[in-house]
């Protein structure tokens, strides 16, 4: 996984910390997005679905499953803060 798109915007900041730091399915993603105060984001995977399944393994919540968008494939999740992240594949 690499971040290549980031922003996220959130309206409680602490909540989203909390997201962040305190969820297992996040802390890989804390350090690019906090410590460099970066506000959203969208990370390129090599396989969404196998990235999809091991994120909601861990409690993630997707409203939908990958879907295919062009030569693309993506999947979006609310970090609870209202912030939608997005991960995608290009076939």
């Amino acid at each position: 996984m690499r971040i290549e798109l980031t922003s996220i915007h959130v309206n409680d900041q602490d909540k989203a910390l909390a997201f962040y730091t305190d969820n297992p399915a996040a802390r890989a993603y804390q350090q690019a997005l906090y410590e460099q105060g970066i506000p959203h984001a969208a990370f390129a995977v090599d396989d969404i679905r196998a990235e999809y399944e091991r994120l909601k393994a861990l409690g993630v919540v997707f409203p939908a499953e990958p879907a295919e968008a062009g030569e693309v494939v993506l999947a979006m999740f609310d970090d609870t803060c209202g912030s939608h992240i997005m991960l995608y594949e290009v076939s």
